[in-house]
């Protein structure tokens, strides 16, 4: 009876595990533009609970480059809803937020430096992947 348990405990803990690596895993870019995450954007929560999960916060850097980055993270979400909701085609869709991602990824790094962007890109991505789960488009924030 206890190996049965204890199987079955070690079964169930694999599967939890590799559930929870499958949704860690962030893609390196964004490889197609999931038409369906659209309904995610009328959700008038989604860009508050965005904008709140890449807030770093008062005591991460310092007041004017907190500005600065906030400001950067108000145009970033518009942009990206605005990318998911025009027209054009998928992939059309899919290289204007690779483009800006990657001038996301250059503000952020001349701004706060290789050091702090990358704690900066672990704590926005500790906070936005709970999002994920309640919205798709979430993980184009990663």
């Amino acid at each position: 009876m206890k190996k049965c348990i204890f199987l079955f405990s070690f079964v169930f803990t694999l599967f939890i595990s590799n559930r929870v690596s499958a949704q860690i895993q962030v893609p390196a870019s964004v490889k197609k533009v999931d038409t369906s995450v659209i309904d995610d954007v009328t959700n008038s929560d989604f860009s508050k609970d965005i904008l709140k999960a890449l807030d770093p916060g008062k005591s991460f850097t310092s007041p004017d480059k907190l500005l600065k980055l906030l400001g950067n993270n108000k145009d970033y979400v518009s942009n990206i809803l605005g990318v998911v909701n025009g027209s054009g085609t998928e992939d059309e869709k899919t290289t204007k937020i690779n483009a800006l991602q990657s001038e996301r990824k250059d503000f952020i790094e001349n701004l706060l430096g290789e050091g702090k962007a990358a704690d900066y890109y672990k704590l926005i991505k500790n906070n936005i992947e709970p999002l994920t789960k309640k919205y798709k488009l979430a993980n184009l924030f990663l």
